[in-house]
């Protein structure tokens, strides 16, 4: 690689760029860029990170991840308990037997055939049929009256940790279950500084004004006098290993990426 003519051909936003990640170690999301360089856009921070790459100045990495929050159902049983949890307790309440009928006074009428099947299936209550249904607390029921399951653990945690990542196998009971707890996933970009970049940083960069595009203005002003013209190498986003679908495809991946972590940290 001809660094020297490299230099030449970079724009001011791609300098700023490489600077940037020198000074982040070498790596960092597009959001870490915006925050930390002089960026007025985030849409510089896209296009020269695409254009650095074809340049073979920085490599742009993909994550994906799969997170977890917090439904619905999952924000009220925070609040109110699970159902059969709440079931339980007034079972044992009510000396350790309870109706069928009587769960109403303390379940919505589509959380009592929730709450019986988890009961039964953590064998925390008997089942048994007289003139009515009733259910008997068991010894294992009465342990878990005052033992915090991995379940409600999991759902304290994501309501302080919300789009966390978690174990599958710690969440599948709770994915199982309606509108408790959301999936979804995450697409992270990382840009990192290659060592052509990082010879590039060592042999010096200098962000001075210039003109990348001559206009009629430019021109009739004569404004170009004064100002270096940089030099463009329309081979850059051509080469046999990056396709304009490839760059297009990350640049909305980056926008995504930047857009919810200004979200977030508005939110925050």
């Amino acid at each position: 690689m001809d660094l020297d003519k490299t230099i030449k051909e970079l724009s001011i936003n791609e300098k700023k760029v490489l600077l940037t990640l020198h000074k982040l170690n070498g790596k960092a999301s597009p959001y870490e860029i915006l925050k930390n360089g002089d960026f007025a856009k985030d849409v510089e921070i896209m296009n020269s990170s695409s254009w650095l790459q074809s340049k073979n100045l920085v490599e742009i990495k993909d994550d994906i991840k799969t997170v977890y929050s917090l439904g619905k159902e999952g924000t009220q049983y925070i609040e109110k308990g699970l159902p059969e949890k709440r079931a339980l307790k007034f079972i044992f309440d009510k000396g350790g037997k309870a109706s069928l009928k009587d769960l109403s006074l303390v379940l919505d009428s589509n959380e009592i055939p929730v709450a019986v099947g988890w009961l039964k299936k953590n064998n925390w209550a008997d089942i048994s049929k007289d003139k009515e249904t009733y259910l008997s607390i068991t010894e294992e029921g009465k342990k878990a009256l005052n033992t915090e399951t991995e379940d409600e653990k999991t759902l304290k945690f994501l309501n302080e940790h919300p789009n966390s990542q978690l174990d599958k196998n710690k969440i599948t009971s709770l994915l199982s279950r309606k509108n408790i707890v959301k999936e979804k996933e995450v697409i992270t970009c990382t840009v990192i500084l290659n060592e052509n970049g990082k010879k590039i940083i060592e042999k010096g960069l200098e962000i001075k004004d210039e003109i990348s595009q001559i206009t009629s203005e430019i021109i009739k002003t004569g404004s170009w006098k004064n100002k270096d013209i940089r030099p463009y190498d329309i081979n850059a986003f051509f080469s046999k290993n990056t396709t304009q679908r490839k760059n297009f495809t990350r640049w909305f991946r980056m926008l995504i990426q930047i857009t919810n972590s200004v979200y977030s940290s508005m939110s925050s």
